[in-house]
C-alpha cells in the first residue's frame, strides 16, 4: 500500500533523532503505540457496531418480507378468488377501526394573536 523500502525507514528514523534526540525517543514510541492501538480498539469497536446494526436490518428485512408474504396469502383479487381460505381484501378494509375523528377549527378555539401597534418616526 505504501511501498516504504528499508533506505525511507532508515531516513524517518535519522530526521526523528536528530528533531527530538536519543532521550525522547522511547517515550515517542511508546505514546505512537499507544495512540495506534486505542485507534484500533476504537476501529474494532465501530466494526462490531456495524455489524449489529446490519444484523438488525437483515433480520427486519426478512421479517417484513414474511409478512408481505402472509398478507399476499390472505388477500386475493375479488374478481378471481383462487384460494379457499383467501379473504377479498375490501372485507378486510372494512373491518379495519376507524381513526378518531380529526378536531375541526370550531373545536380548538384559537384566538387570533393581538398585532402590535405600529411604530411612528418619534417612537424610536
Amino acid at each position: 500500500m505504501f511501498e516504504i523500502g528499508f533506505g525511507e525507514l532508515v531516513l524517518v528514523f535519522v530526521v526523528t533523532l536528530l528533531v527530538f534526540g536519543p532521550n525522547k525517543i522511547p517515550g515517542l514510541v511508546r505514546d505512537i503505540g499507544f495512540w495506534v492501538g486505542r485507534f484500533r480498539g476504537f476501529v474494532s469497536g465501530v466494526r462490531s457496531e456495524m455489524e449489529t446494526e446490519l444484523r438488525k436490518h437483515d433480520e427486519w428485512k426478512r421479517l417484513i418480507e414474511e409478512q408481505a408474504e402472509i398478507v399476499k396469502r390472505n388477500v386475493v383479487d375479488t374478481d378471481n378468488p383462487t384460494q379457499p381460505n383467501a379473504v377479498p381484501i375490501e372485507s378486510k378494509l372494512l373491518e379495519m377501526p376507524t381513526p378518531a375523528a380529526l378536531p375541526t377549527d370550531s373545536d380548538t378555539h384559537v384566538t387570533p394573536a393581538a398585532t402590535p401597534p405600529a411604530k411612528t418616526h418619534d417612537q424610536t
